[in-house]
Parts: structure tokens; C-alpha cells; sequence
């Protein structure tokens, strides 16, 4: 998840050449079809964090 790799969302939407909006709305959707969260929520500005359900597919991209 590209995103991941970006301190916020802002940035990573920024980075991506896309508006934030649409990024939460692309990550709202993958959650909601994966059916859990793969990024834990935080305060405006802080910096964002994968849930270990996010951190699998990047550990498992890692081995591969």
C-alpha cells in the first residue's frame, strides 16, 4: 500500500498527484471489501500507522 509509505494521508495524496479525499475514499473501500482496517486512525497531522492486518501484505511483498 503505497500510502503506507507517507507520514499522512496528505501527503501521500499529495506524492500520488491526487486529492486527499480521494485517497480516504479508495482506502475506506479497500477496508471495507477486505473487511478490516489496514491503517489505525489518528489525530490530524500525526503520522499514520498500518494495523497488523495492514503490515501482512507488505511482509509478505518484502519476501517474495
Amino acid at each position: 500500500m503505497a500510502a503506507a509509505t507517507y507520514p499522512t494521508i496528505r501527503e501521500a495524496a499529495q506524492a500520488l498527484g491526487i486529492h486527499q479525499s480521494t485517497l480516504v475514499v479508495q482506502i475506506n473501500r479497500l477496508e471495507r471489501d477486505l473487511g478490516q482496517p489496514l491503517l489505525e486512525r489518528v489525530e490530524p497531522g500525526r503520522a499514520m500507522k498500518l494495523t497488523p492486518f495492514g503490515e501482512w501484505p507488505s511482509q509478505q511483498r518484502r519476501s517474495a
